[in-house]
């Protein structure tokens, strides 16, 4: 829905007799009173025409210059807004509107040679983000020349905004993120603009890892809370589900599992009530983490919910249109069902049923392809087979073996995960059934070379406690036997 803002009483009437024409009412919705709500509005003032800067990532977010009010300008803007690019081009009959818009089909450099060099230098910018592929190795010099040469606060603001979204694949420098808290607690840009720039800081906050402490999580969950009461009031769902799914990430690093998760379950609402099954999907994986988390945490009652959880991301992720998420989900089903606590005749189930999960990992997960997540299915399977029933057998244990070793070659270069997969081995190598002497005395030379390897690597204080256990082990009779899941 498009709002179009009309301080102008003399054009009220025209303008909505001009939408009624051209059938556009259902569409557009005009209004002499403001408001902040989050949609691409339009400014009617003084006999102008303003398209203010969209903080709703709804469209591609170009500026353009104000121009004088007629009824073909209008729907030109309208058709800009709606990214209509040639009809507003057709429809304006403002030369120097219709200049700017042909910017759009030349490219960036088209930009340059327009008047209101500080709108085109903020064009030329978001087009090397947005539109203009090669152009993007340019992107940190251009914002560094647009954020320089814009003197409007909330459009210097607008921005750093969108920069931090280019940066988010990557991570964003401290200065940016604080650039972005500074200009969010400005009272002097829009209210719309302040609750976009502090919601944008929060989101990278909890995904780019800072250095250091920017600011502490008190004021982190002060900065979200003002965001969820705003869009609240404003009713703007599908930010309202955003900021959910943020304030569950902050409840659980907090240790609050049962504050997150009523979180999530808010997020699942607004997304089903939008009728929006992937975002649902996704939200169900986090619960799904949030629940295997709590249940590990000595709530075994939260194994089945987290199983559950999986199981309804995977009506949305089904190996034919999603098959790498649904070989992810199935690698940690594959560990829940080895995890989840029951009565030995019902374990059998469980345990076929986690194999069956694993393997369907492994179909997709190849060692070619993704040698690294390879490693890990093929450490936590060993694993999991460690925790199958009758797992003494030599059958059993022997493929844990394999597993373990097939991991082990791919984590030579990583300390941590190598350590720990070295470790579990060397269990199941304690479990073995050696066939004569001389494997026993192979396997044994085996376990003192992992061992050794461990306290070499140091990955970690408990680790290299762990692998002196093996190696007093090996010369007594004492066997250690702890497993972990990677």
């Amino acid at each position: 829905m498009i709002k179009i803002h009309i301080n102008s009483i003399e054009h009220q009437e025209e303008v909505n007799e001009l939408l009624k024409s051209r059938d556009l009412t259902s569409l557009i919705t005009c209004s002499n009173e403001f408001t902040n709500e989050l949609v691409i509005q339009l400014l009617i003032d003084n006999d102008k025409i303003s398209m203010l800067p969209d903080w709703s990532n709804q469209r591609l977010p170009l500026l353009f210059p104000s121009v004088s009010y007629t009824p073909q300008n209008l729907i030109a803007y309208i058709c800009l807004v709606s990214e209509l690019w040639q009809e507003a081009r057709d429809s304006s009959d403002d030369e120097s509107l219709s200049a700017w818009v042909e910017g759009l089909f030349e490219g960036p450099e088209a930009f340059s040679s327009l008047l209101n060099s500080e709108l085109s230098q903020i064009n030329r910018f978001l087009l090397a983000i947005y539109a203009e592929s090669e152009s993007r190795a340019q992107v940190p010099s251009l914002y560094k020349s647009t954020i320089t040469q814009v003197e409007s606060p909330e459009l210097k603001a607008f921005v750093t905004y969108h920069y931090s979204a280019f940066l988010e694949e990557v991570k964003v420098p401290n200065e940016v993120l604080m650039a972005l808290l500074v200009h969010g607690r400005n009272e002097g840009l829009s209210l719309q603009a302040q609750m976009s720039l502090k919601l944008q800081f929060v989101s990278l906050m909890m995904t780019s890892h800072a250095e250091g402490e920017l600011i502490g999580l008190d004021e982190l969950k002060v900065i979200i809370a003002e965001v969820y009461d705003y869009l609240k009031g404003i009713n703007a769902p599908f930010q309202l589900a955003s900021v959910l799914e943020l304030m569950s990430q902050i409840s659980i690093n907090d240790e609050h599992y049962s504050e997150a998760l009523g979180y999530l379950n808010a997020a699942i609402d607004q997304y089903k009530h939008l009728e929006l099954p992937e975002l649902v999907a996704q939200v169900n994986l986090d619960k799904a983490s949030l629940l295997h988390l709590w249940a590990k945490k000595g709530f075994p009652q939260f194994f089945t919910k987290a199983i559950e959880s999986y199981q309804e991301a995977l009506r949305v992720h089904k190996k034919l249109n999603s098959p790498e998420v649904f070989a992810q989900i199935h690698h940690q089903l594959g560990v829940l069902y080895s995890e989840l606590p029951s009565m030995e005749e019902k374990k059998k189930i469980w345990s076929a049923l986690s194999a069956t999960s694993f393997k369907e990992a492994l179909e997709f997960f190849s060692k070619e392809k993704y040698p690294l997540i390879y490693a890990s299915v093929c450490h936590n399977y060993a694993t999991a087979i460690m925790n199958y029933p009758e797992a003494a057998q030599s059958d059993n244990i022997e493929k844990a073996i394999n597993f373990f070793l097939d991991a082990l070659a791919i984590r030579k270069e990583a300390p941590y995960e190598y350590s720990l997969t070295a470790l579990n081995l060397l269990e199941a190598y304690w479990e073995a059934n050696n066939v004569n002497q001389v494997m026993e005395r192979i396997r044994r030379r085996e376990m003192r070379q992992l061992a050794e390897e461990i306290i070499q690597m140091k990955a970690s204080e408990e680790m290299v406690l762990r692998a002196k256990e093996h190696l007093e082990a090996l010369k007594e009779t004492y066997k250690p036997k702890e497993v972990t899941n990677a």
